[in-house]
């Protein structure tokens, strides 16, 4: 006679069904586990923590709300992998202590052990720091053991670095960058969670387009949403090597704050001292790759001074001079790069890239008219130099291919210094209520404007002038809002003029975005005065401008990319028991 009439390995959900199942037909079961979670991967690296870990990323990050408070929203100003993970062990235990008492309440032996066959019907059980093992047998064994995220051998996984998606659950710091190779439903799940987090995440998959089971509509919108999240999308893209990039910085801060009559004084310095390597890849003579490394280390003194002057006690003035230093990228000073020996050209990092350096000077007036009202203007003016652009640049060809000769200068296409950066600037803010003037049904409405206005130039690798990269012309912003009786609408819109995008085009022409605009409508309407539950219906309608985006070489009448999304509509119900 056998021990049991089913013996399930593995506690994951095919395994509790099977064993859940037999024991409701009145069988003696028994069930095995090998890992410390009961639940298997479903529970323990799975379903469960990663949708737990979403959820916490959304309410942390504010990231549902910012239709309604802006995009600088959030619940927690500084989120760590410390207060997602708190929220994710806490549904870990629940979930196992739900999985155990099922077992249990059906009669089920559970078993904490490593199991081994030993004949047909007989399955050893090695408990972990014990000397003895157990033995049991079962007329009928199910194997349910799951699988393991899967580990290419040339890959070198160091769980400080590299990670499996097994692996993510362990981190201990929130990365400043990510990238995600493979766009299957794990990897555009974490890449869409941490992105929301303010992570620039890259998402690389070797397929033309992500998750080409859903529907065609689905994914544009999820592609929209990535896109707006700042995550990089690389598709129909294989990764063939790994590349290292290491900077240890130490800094020491000094402050003293001089507090006056007529306000405050504040002297600042920063010392930096920035040690960096990175690890790649280089051709030899047969076409074989072998390491290549370069370090470099550089030091920057960081003076500040900031005035602040009290008119009264609504108004204020603000002046300050700063200095900054801003590091290249990781993947702007990879040591890794596609070579062409034939027409001597390197694509790719460029290692030798000097930090952008810079000065600056700001002057703000402020007036505090009304509670969560204020009108405020400030002029800015940056010095920039050693502008870090994507352009041209030349190098030693022979560290990189050993069929160059030393000093031999070979063009490297990527990313390279510019000098001689300017940008001089406005900005005005407005916001302010109705309830400061009015009570009743129309003291609920209210404005927000914005307007920021910027010239700029700097010295391209190519000796050509350009409007420093990323910056806009005119910007601006415009909200009309309602919030009273429980309801809010918010009516936004905001426009961008064109930017220059990178300098790697012919000579004298670079690539611009040309200017966007967005409509944007959000509804809300709390329900817990109605219901006793926390709830909330809402609305939201983005793009309702239908504007495309539209990227050009030179001028407007050279397109070389077209982006259209459309409009996007949700609608729902958020609630909380």
């Amino acid at each position: 006679m056998y021990d049991y009439d089913l013996f399930v390995i593995g506690t994951g959900p095919g395994g509790q069904r099977a064993a859940v199942q037999a024991a409701k037909l009145g069988k003696r079961v028994g069930i095995v586990e090998a890992g410390t979670v009961v639940g298997g991967v479903c529970i323990a690296k799975g379903t469960i923590p990663s949708k737990t870990l979403r959820e916490a990323a959304l309410y942390l990050s504010g990231y549902r709300e910012r239709n309604v408070y802006g995009a600088s929203y959030s619940v927690k100003e500084k989120i760590t992998m410390g207060d997602l993970l708190h929220r994710t062990d806490y549904v870990i235990r629940t979930e196992m202590d739900v999985v155990r008492h099922q077992l249990l309440r059906n009669g089920i032996d559970l078993h904490t052990a490593h199991a081994s066959f030993v004949d047909d019907h007989t399955i050893r059980l090695d408990v972990p720091g014990a000397s003895q093992h157990q033995e049991v047998t079962a007329d009928k064994i199910v194997l349910a053991v799951g699988t393991n995220a899967a580990r290419d051998q040339h890959i070198p996984f160091d769980g400080q670095r590299i990670f499996t998606s097994d692996d993510m659950l362990e981190l201990e710091d929130l990365p400043r960058t990510m990238a995600i190779i493979g766009g299957g439903v794990i990897g555009v799940e974490f890449a869409t969670i941490f992105a929301i987090l303010g992570v620039r995440v890259t998402l690389v998959d070797a397929r033309p387009q992500l998750l080409d089971f859903v529907d065609a509509e689905v994914i544009d919108s999820l592609v929209y949403s990535m896109r707006r999240n700042r995550v990089t999308l690389r598709l129909a893209e294989e990764v063939t090597g790994l590349v290292t990039v290491d900077e240890e910085i130490v800094s020491l801060y000094a402050m003293q704050t001089i507090d006056t009559d007529f306000g405050s004084v504040i002297l600042g310095l920063r010392f930096e001292d920035t040690d960096f390597s990175t690890v790649g890849w280089q051709l030899d003579a047969e076409g074989e790759e072998i390491p290549l490394s370069i370090s470099k280390s550089y030091s920057n003194w960081l003076p500040s001074a900031h005035v602040n002057y009290d008119l009264n006690e609504d108004t204020k003035l603000r002046a300050s001079i700063t200095t900054a230093v801003s590091r290249p990228g990781y993947n702007e000073a990879r040591a890794s790069a596609d070579i062409n020996p034939v027409n001597q050209n390197v694509s790719g990092g460029n290692p030798y890239l000097d930090p952008e350096e810079s000065w600056g000077l700001d002057l703000a007036y402020e007036w505090y008219f009304g509670e969560a009202s204020i009108f405020a203007v400030s002029a800015f003016y940056r010095e920039v130099d050693n502008v870090i652009v994507a352009g041209s640049t030349t190098v030693d060809g022979s560290v990189y291919s050993p069929s160059a000769q030393p000093g031999e200068q070979w063009t490297l296409s990527g990313s390279a210094n510019g000098k001689n950066g300017e940008l001089t600037g406005i900005e005005l803010n407005f916001i302010d209520r109705l309830d400061h003037y009015m009570t009743g049904p129309l003291s609920g409405f209210g404005v927000e404007l914005n307007l920021a206005a910027i010239d700029s130039s700097f010295t391209a690798p190519d000796g050509n002038d350009y409007s420093l990269p990323g910056t806009s012309d005119l910007t601006y912003n415009a909200s009309i809002f309602y919030e009273q009786y429980n309801f809010s609408i918010r009516l936004n819109y905001r426009y961008r003029d064109s930017w220059l995008d990178t300098t790697e085009a012919d000579v004298g022409d670079g690539k611009y975005w040309d200017e966007q605009e967005r409509v944007e409508l959000s509804l809300r309407y709390d329900l817990e005065e109605l219901t006793g539950y926390k709830a909330i219906v809402y609305a939201d309608f983005m793009n309702l401008s239908d504007y495309e985006d539209v990227r050009y070489t030179g001028n407007i009448s050279n397109p070389n990319q077209i982006e259209t999304y459309g409009s996007r509509y949700t609608l729902g119900i958020r609630a909380s028991f």
